[in-house]
């Protein structure tokens, strides 16, 4: 049985703090690119950051970050609140209330995320590590089990190119004519019009292929929350 200590609790905090403080900054970088039309050069040139260390961040290669935080809220100021502290930016409210869609993420379903309803209007969630978030979705199936369980929800964010979206990661993909909406792993298809959908639980599932022209919605993955109470 496993027995969490003091101490090896104090780890896990620290080391869950560190990873939603470096998500949170990840988070701001991509926004403040997205919303600006930068790419990772010019972000590197206005910011003075090297190329190369903000590109090893971005990919979680390095720990201290503080530098890559103080020169991004120098720059871009009005998506802070706080940098070491010091408050740079009064927010209109604590946390952005984040809606939660009751439409569940599986293998196949009918509906689309866009005809999709709350279920209801005051069911919302507040979390500061997922304020760029647009939903929050329950999860059902095994296919992720491992990484996403079922029974987790998700924090997604929509993605509005295809062609941007950043190999290997998690999405929320929903399709037309093969009538699927399912969280997987995307990946790069050797032919250039097609993904490779792949699940984190290969031992019961394998990697299916979907053509780009076929998928109608795809949602990033942000994160994801157990034992949330809805």
């Amino acid at each position: 049985m496993f027995v969490l200590t003091y101490d090896k609790y104090t780890t896990l905090y620290n080391t869950y703090k560190h990873i939603v403080q470096r998500n949170t900054i990840k988070n701001k970088i991509e926004s403040i690119k997205e919303d600006n039309n930068l790419s990772i050069n010019k972000l590197s040139e206005l910011i003075k950051v090297p190329k190369n260390r903000l590109e090893s961040f971005m990919y979680g290669r390095i720990k201290d970050f503080k530098d890559i935080e103080i020169a991004i809220a120098k720059h871009f100021p009005q998506y802070f609140t706080k940098i070491n502290n010091i408050e740079v930016q009064k927010p209109q409210e604590k946390y952005k209330a984040v809606p939660f869609i009751g439409q569940e993420i599986s293998a196949t379903a009918t509906m689309a995320m866009a005809d999709a309803m709350p279920i209801n209007d005051d069911t919302y969630v507040r979390l500061p590590m997922f304020t760029r978030a647009e939903f929050i979705l329950p999860v059902r199936g095994h296919s992720m089990k491992g990484y996403i369980d079922s029974g987790d929800f998700i924090a997604v964010r929509r993605i509005t190119n295809i062609e941007l979206i950043i190999y290997g990661e998690p999405y929320v993909v929903i399709t037309r004519e093969t009538n699927m909406r399912t969280v997987k792993f995307v990946n790069q298809h050797e032919d250039l019009s097609k993904l490779w959908l792949s699940p984190y639980n290969t031992e019961q599932f394998n990697s299916q292929s979907i053509a780009k022209s076929d998928v109608l919605e795809m949602y990033v993955v942000l994160g994801k929350l157990k034992d949330l109470n809805i």
